[in-house]
């Protein structure tokens, strides 16, 4: 965590005993919830002993932060916060009705993105794996990164990210911002939720603004709803070609049916939209996590045509970990 985002919040978990797990660079998430802690230490989740959070405290915690990062949370208008702390990391908390049991706190800490060089070290990717999605990367070929939550699809990406020649021009799409890159010739977008009297602005729209910045590459940071999904088809269909984006799904194939049934109210109707999406993705890449904490590419898919009649996909799998 940088500095600014500590002045944020350290205090606030250094008054409930928290601030270790906060700064332990093994633990990637903090959550509290009916007054319990627990954590994601290595891929692993485990309660931490002897700590009950009083909620009234944890509610007022919460609304200094949302606060201090210009968000806000109330019991009425808007019982929610889901946003990004200044280094990164996301914060999310609800309030009832939407969490019966009270307030709810997670801390999804922003930590240190890794090379693909760096994640064959950590076995998170094997040899081939790199080769076949490298390739993929410099044949400019549309790629879909799936997963679950907290599997390392974001990591994935952004370390694929990096293999895009440097002189390509690249947009990216996200809410809230979370991959970081080393590319100069490189455009930004946030989408945002709507907050007072400030509108909504959504990643579609921003889909419709990246084509005016000419870019070689457009990066989604996850598709999520149906414009964001009709968005995205739309734009790889039509000349940009080298996209990526993510999605959470827990299998390669499964990725390829939800990415359709998100988009398929733009188009009218599903097997429509599923020939859109097979024309549109020449690859999913499963990235999973495993019960002893490992998290890594499980599955790599090429996607060939939509068959109208047997109304399935036809896909090649090209690696397989279990396999590998």
């Amino acid at each position: 965590m940088n500095d600014v985002t500590q002045e944020l919040i350290l205090p606030f978990f250094e008054s409930m005993g928290l601030d270790k797990y906060l700064l332990d660079p093994d633990v990637s998430e903090v959550m509290i919830t009916n007054g319990l802690v627990f954590v994601d230490r290595a891929g692993k989740l485990e309660e931490i002993d002897g700590i009950k959070i009083d909620d009234r405290k944890l509610r007022a915690g919460v609304e200094v932060i949302g606060q201090s990062i210009g968000d806000q949370i109330d019991d009425y208008q808007k019982p929610w916060l889901d946003s990004r702390l200044p280094d990164g990391s996301r914060v999310a908390a609800t309030y009832p009705p939407i969490s019966p049991q009270g307030v709810v706190l997670t801390v999804r800490k922003f930590l240190r993105h890794f090379t693909t060089d760096q994640l064959l070290e950590r076995s998170a990717l094997t040899n081939v794996a790199l080769e076949l999605i490298a390739a993929a990367v410099r044949a400019r070929k549309n790629v879909l990164f799936s997963g679950g939550t907290s599997t390392g699809k974001t990591t994935m990406t952004n370390a694929f990210v990096l293999h895009i020649p440097a002189h390509e021009r690249i947009v990216v799409i996200e809410k809230p911002v979370e991959m970081r890159f080393s590319q100069r010739n490189l455009v930004r977008l946030e989408a945002y939720p709507k907050v007072g009297d400030r509108p909504e602005v959504t990643v579609s729209q921003l889909l419709s603004l990246t084509l005016r910045h000419r870019p070689d590459r457009i990066i989604v940071g996850e598709v999520k709803d149906s414009e964001a999904a009709f968005g995205l088809l739309q734009a790889m269909n039509t000349g940009h070609d080298g996209t990526f984006s993510t999605i959470h799904a827990n299998t390669a194939f499964s990725a390829l049916n939800r990415l359709a049934s998100l988009a398929m109210p733009g188009f009218g109707s599903l097997d429509l939209s599923r020939q859109e999406t097979a024309a549109a993705i020449d690859l999913v890449v499963e990235v999973t996590r495993t019960a002893d904490g490992w998290r890594g590419v499980n599955c790599v898919l090429a996607v060939g045509e939509y068959d109208d009649r047997s109304r399935k996909f036809e896909t090649q799998e090209l690696y397989c970990r279990e396999a590998a």
